[in-house]
């Protein structure tokens, strides 16, 4: 568990914080209350569970896991301490998306019948060759924000799954025994009824992807469509249009206040945004999307 020295020594400098040698060297420091970790996925619930052992809140990464198995492992933890678990599952709070789940809840397109989520990106290396960890595919590494967002949306917990996962142009690194995808396309059936479609892709090399449309009895609500950050469409023929100043293309990091609202969860003891309950839904999902995809059936998965 040591760290980089010289990079963390230089980082810690330019901010003016201090500068740790060792994950045993955070978790004794008493002036430590909360930690972020943000290692790959398949080394979150070590250093997550000695976390919360030692008294510290934890706010993690998404995925939170590559198993429910292991996810539930951490939040059996948190709840056995009392303390906070937090998913950066940042995608909710998208304006966007904050805005679409408004248009929902308030019943403007009447009962939702269907709910389609597209999320795409690209790395020009991967068209020289480059090799990937099996988990940095498009499955836990893409998948996984839009599991989390349609179940928000939709308001449901999804019950099966049905996809297809596909290798077109990634390679594994050689030694990782986990292989890797760069296209998955998933079936979700909700509890509530509410039938879903999920795309996540790696190969999107033409730029925006990441579009939502969710459809019901009254009309349709998209986001990212039409020049425009929402777009509400109804069977009457009318249409509005929604954009928000801080509105930017799909390749620029948009930043979210989640980590604000944790720190002051902490501070204020009152309840995360996206609990650890809602991190192991979104990897059952994704879980659930990897066994049909190698079974080649459908998955019941609650």
């Amino acid at each position: 568990h040591s760290f980089p020295t010289r990079r963390s020594s230089d980082l810690a400098e330019k901010l003016d914080i201090k500068a740790f040698d060792s994950l045993e060297e955070v978790l004794s420091d008493e002036n430590v209350h909360a930690v972020l970790i943000s290692t790959p996925p398949d080394r979150h619930s070590e250093p997550a569970i000695a976390a919360l052992k030692h008294g510290k809140h934890v706010l993690l990464e998404k995925p939170m896991t590559l198993s429910v198995k292991e996810a539930e492992k951490i939040e059996k933890t948190a709840r056995g301490t009392g303390l906070k678990l937090e998913l950066l599952h940042v995608q909710r709070f998208y304006p966007q998306h904050v805005k679409a789940k408004e248009l929902l809840d308030e019943g403007a397109i009447g009962k939702l019948l269907t709910v389609r989520t597209v999320l795409g990106n690209s790395d020009p290396e991967i068209l020289s060759g480059k090799k990937y960890p099996g988990w940095q595919d498009a499955l836990f590494n893409i998948g996984v924000h839009r599991a989390d967002l349609i179940r928000w949306l939709v308001g449901s917990e999804v019950k099966g799954v049905y996809a297809q996962a596909d290798r077109l142009l990634s390679d594994t690194i050689e030694g990782d025994t986990r292989e890797t995808n760069d296209h998955v396309a998933g079936i979700l059936q909700f509890e509530n009824g509410v039938v879903g479609t999920l795309i996540a892709s790696k190969l999107s090399f033409h730029g925006e992807d990441r579009s939502t449309t969710l459809i019901g009895t009254k009309g349709a609500i998209i986001t990212f469509a039409e020049g425009h950050d929402v777009v509400l469409k109804l069977s009457d023929g009318s249409t509005q249009y929604f954009d928000f100043e801080s509105a930017h293309a799909q390749e620029v990091l948009e930043l979210t206040d989640l980590h604000e609202r944790f720190a002051l969860s902490v501070l204020n003891n009152t309840p995360v945004d996206v609990t650890g309950k809602d991190g192991i839904e979104a990897v059952r999902i994704v879980e659930g999307f990897e066994r049909a995809a190698k079974e080649k059936k459908f998955q019941t998965i609650r």
